[in-house]
């Protein structure tokens, strides 16, 4: 078997590279390995064959310590929230108000890498597959720039609603310089359907916004992100149904 050893030594190497650029910039995934998994795999059943002719225990207790590691894996996702970070039920609630454009800003720093029309199509997918195509604007933000006001600026259009999805986890995230106050605006509703620090924030203007005061995960007006400030109207409430 010693012919395999070339594309293991390959893998391990990839995955390594892999791992050290995201230490140079922060915006590693483990989905980045992905190309690396069958490799990596190879390598493991390589070693389990040559453990078992010295102790042919050693592939079930592998297979039992993968089994158990991915299960502890899982049950860690679950309670973390990091589900909440599909926004399929936000643009399910944004249709039912009936926009014509919607405005979508993906908030992450690996973002400002996509063209406008990359974004505004991840934005509008939900909407496309329900039958509902709408008008798309996908917002690129610059460095240091405030969402706030370019999300508000390119809303001015009758009919336009807002989806901003960002997690208070990645460094870099706008979201962590500049508090969602969207829902401050007069006219505006929102409600975010996201969870721990992960904010899916829908938000709709005109007389349809009523449907995002249905109840709800996270129904808000001017939810600030955690251990910051709301620069919301003072009026504003935070209903918690979590």
């Amino acid at each position: 078997m010693s012919h395999w050893f070339g594309p293991v030594v390959a893998g391990v190497a990839a995955a390594l590279v892999t791992i050290v650029c995201g230490f140079v910039r922060p915006v590693f995934a483990l989905r980045y390995l992905t190309p690396c998994v069958p490799a990596l795999l190879l390598g493991t059943a390589m070693w389990a064959d040559a453990a078992g002719r010295v102790r042919p225990a050693a592939p079930t207790v592998l297979v039992a310590a993968s089994l158990g590691a991915a299960l502890v894996w899982a049950a860690g996702i679950y309670r973390s929230g990091a589900r909440t970070l599909g926004f399929e039920t936000a643009s399910d609630i944004l249709m039912a108000t009936g926009p014509t454009r919607l405005v979508f800003l993906w908030d992450n720093p690996s973002a400002r890498g996509m063209r406008p029309d990359e974004v505004a199509a991840v934005g509008t997918f939900f909407f496309r597959r329900a039958g509902q195509p709408v008008e798309a604007d996908g917002i690129v933000l610059a460095p240091g720039e405030d969402p706030n006001g370019r999300l508000l600026a390119s809303a001015r259009q009758e009919g336009s609603a807002i989806l901003w999805v960002y997690d208070l986890g990645v460094p870099g995230t706008a979201a962590l310089a500049f508090t969602p106050a969207i829902a401050g605006e007069p006219g505006w509703t929102c409600r975010d359907l996201g969870r721990g620090e992960v904010g899916i924030l829908a938000c709709a203007h005109g007389p349809n916004a009523a449907e995002l005061a249905s109840p709800g995960p996270l129904l808000l007006k001017g939810r600030a992100p955690p251990g910051r400030s709301s620069t919301a109207s003072p009026g504003s409430a935070v209903h918690a149904l979590w």
